[in-house]
């Protein structure tokens, strides 16, 4: 039996155009794949890695950039840390009663001064906050936080400023105080001089005291103690060895002459002061002054017993009486007057001095350097125990 031939349905045929528009599909199926799940995923990481290659090169290049300006990196944090160092120096952070000795040694010293007492007041701190007023419009007092009775590096929780006042007592002629002032003034540590007073002594210096105030910035993170250098002793090998000069005979020192208990000062008319000045050695508040160029009259009333005694002062009408008593050394009241010599014929300063003890001490009034030709100084009514040199 011969088999016919199946003859194709024509229905089912593709045609060329068909079979293109197929292979084109597929073709942009396979694209699709192949950009959705291989080229986005590699364009995002290489895109990633350009970019932290981009920022990586931007910092090497400020790196190089900064290195290239590491010295003068290096010239600015010295310089800054120079800046720190002094400010520090100037305003320590530390309270320290030593360093105000030694300060006060070495400026008098190089300028001659001679310091007698020193007298140190209790530390006082005041918050920082509190020297500017609050932005809401409170008053400094009410936004300065509370201050530690005892300051120490754990009670510091503020930034504060400390101030140490001392009052001392010194003495010399005109050019060594001014010394002595330029120095504390010019010294690296910042020194306040609050007050200062001055009186002329009989030997023609002058003799004063002066209030200092010492200024410190303390906070929890700046808080240091002041460094004595000392100097290392060697000493001696045997602690039996006479020291050098030991046994040598020494000079008899002449005892100075004691101070006075009042004083009267007599200027020259044209020295650009009070002409007569009269009151009681280093006193404050206790002096009377005349200032004309002609002659006046001066009286002393002494009154008290050998050991201590009180006074009233007159000059030209004026009455100054002591307040209280004034002790004595040896009992004997010291009564010094200093006078200038006279200028010229016109220069006609001067005064008549009455002294009335009145005391059970001795009185010792003393005269120097009065004009040999014409004294400044006339002995008025001079009475009861009054010795005169």
């Amino acid at each position: 039996m011969t088999q016919r031939p199946l003859k194709k349905n024509a229905a089912s045929r593709v045609t060329q155009r068909e079979f293109i528009m197929l292979a084109i599909l597929v073709l942009a199926i396979e694209a699709f794949v192949l950009i959705r799940f291989v080229v986005t995923p590699q364009w995002a990481a290489f895109s990633d890695i350009k970019s932290t290659n981009d920022m990586r090169q931007i910092t090497v290049e400020k790196m190089k950039a900064d290195f290239a300006s590491l010295d003068t990196f290096k010239a600015t944090l010295n310089q800054l840390t120079q800046g720190v160092t002094d400010a520090k120096a100037q305003i320590p952070a530390y309270v320290s009663q030593e360093e105000v000795l030694m300060l006060i040694e070495e400026k008098t010293q190089t300028s001659g001064v001679q310091v007698g007492m020193i007298n140190f007041a209790p530390p006082v701190a005041i918050a920082a906050a509190g020297l500017v007023a609050a932005s809401d419009g409170t008053t400094p007092a009410e936004a300065a936080p509370a201050v530690p009775a005892v300051i120490t590096k754990e009670s510091v929780q503020e930034p504060l400023l400390v101030t140490q006042n001392i009052a001392i007592t010194f003495d010399g002629n005109f050019e060594e105080i001014m010394s002595f002032f330029k120095a504390m003034e010019t010294n690296l540590r910042k020194v306040y001089l609050a007050q200062v007073s001055l009186t002329s002594m009989d030997d023609g210096t002058l003799g004063g005291t002066l209030n200092i105030s010492f200024v410190s910035y303390i906070d929890a993170n700046n808080f240091d103690q002041y460094q004595l250098d000392l100097k290392m002793n060697s000493g001696k090998s045997n602690p039996f060895t006479p020291y050098s000069g030991f046994g040598v005979k020494k000079a008899v020192i002449v005892p100075a002459e004691p101070d006075p208990n009042l004083y009267i000062y007599l200027n020259s008319y044209l020295d650009n002061a009070q002409k007569v000045i009269v009151g009681q050695y280093k006193a404050q508040g206790s002096e009377l002054n005349f200032n004309e160029n002609k002659q006046t009259k001066v009286k002393m009333t002494l009154t008290g017993n050998k050991d201590a005694f009180g006074y009233t002062l007159t000059l030209n009408g004026a009455v100054l009486k002591s307040k209280g008593t004034v002790t004595l050394e040896n009992g004997i009241i010291q009564i010094k007057v200093l006078s200038l010599k006279r200028k010229d014929a016109k220069d006609l300063v001067s005064i008549v001095l009455d002294v009335d003890n009145q005391s059970s001490a001795k009185a010792v009034l003393t005269i120097l350097n009065d004009d040999s030709v014409k004294p400044r100084v006339k002995k008025g009514v001079i009475s009861n125990n009054v010795t005169i040199k």
